[in-house]
């Protein structure tokens, strides 16, 4: 399985200004693995699992873990389950893809994730299986996303002055946020997210670097719902409709307010398991819309 370490910054206009996006939806390739900015820390995190009982993890509607998790374990050797609710919205393509490369299945009956994620634990507990940390909130995790910015602004060729960083739990933003600050401590960090403002910040304030530097981090809640996939908001690069998507719409609303240069972190190419886009890896058929993919099913 490969795994692009070296992600591009690309430039975009925005209202006539220059924002500079880093694109690690470009670590997968979208076929093989998701286009997803986590795959480098996802793996991490599995080659430090404490011994090799079997992991499992939970797969929920828009989430890329199952697959990422089912590549990566695969690639070492690692046993790996999955648990899902029983839904339409989770296609038969996306589950393809995980059994082939080994994965064990779990179904679950629909529920609010909280006790899903309950039901989750028991099956582990039950079965002597492994968990990683809800949102991957772990010190492997956040050691590794600190450092995958501080090594990203180091390298850059410019000084950032705005990092736009999407959110839902505010693990990732937690890890990304400390790697910003190491580098520049006058840097201002804008998040905009997809849960509850309540919800980031009490992640943030978990860390006391972070909390010494809340003036310096803007969270806005975004006014779209998660399962809101704004199809009529239209983005120069490949970008996650969940979580991404809301946190450039922010960005272009918001652009004339920043002063110096900015970076908005492309965490999530477009998930086109809403609808599936492939039927297979490797297969011919690319569905844009869920339109054109239930029209060629019923044919």
């Amino acid at each position: 399985m490969i795994i692009e370490e070296n992600t591009p910054i690309k430039k975009y206009k925005v209202k006539g200004h220059t924002v500079y996006v880093k694109r690690e939806d470009l670590q997968g390739d979208g076929v093989n693995s998701p286009a997803w900015g986590k795959l480098l820390a996802t793996r991490e995190m599995v080659k430090n699992l404490p011994d090799d009982r079997p992991l499992i993890a939970l797969n929920t509607y828009g989430s890329f873990s199952g697959w990422a998790l089912s590549a990566i374990c695969k690639e070492l050797d690692v046993e790996f389950h999955m648990v899902h609710p029983k839904t339409k919205l989770i296609h038969d393509e996306y589950m393809d893809i995980c059994a082939a490369n080994g994965t064990h299945f779990h179904e679950l009956r629909p529920n609010m994730f909280k006790i899903m994620y309950g039901q989750l634990g028991k099956i582990a507990t039950a079965n002597n299986y492994q968990q990683l940390a809800y949102a991957y909130n772990s010190p492997v995790y956040l050691k590794f996303a600190a450092k995958r910015m501080l090594n990203t602004l180091q390298n850059a060729k410019v000084k950032f002055d705005n990092i736009v960083i999407p959110s839902g739990s505010g693990v990732t933003l937690s890890g990304l946020a400390a790697g910003v600050f190491r580098f520049n401590p006058n840097a201002n960090i804008y998040t905009c997210s997809v849960g509850t403002m309540g919800g980031v910040n009490d992640q943030l304030t978990r860390y006391p670097t972070l909390a010494a530097r809340r003036d310096q981090i803007h969270n806005t809640v975004s006014e779209y719902d998660f399962n809101d996939l704004m199809k009529w908001c239209e983005v120069p690069f490949p970008c996650n409709q969940f979580w991404d998507k809301k946190a450039w719409h922010w960005l272009e609303q918001n652009i004339d307010k920043l002063e110096g240069r900015t970076l908005f972190w492309n965490l999530g190419g477009h998930n086109e398991f809403v609808p599936p886009f492939r039927v297979q890896p490797g297969a011919k058929y690319f569905y844009k819309d869920l339109e054109k993919y239930q029209t060629k099913k019923a044919k």
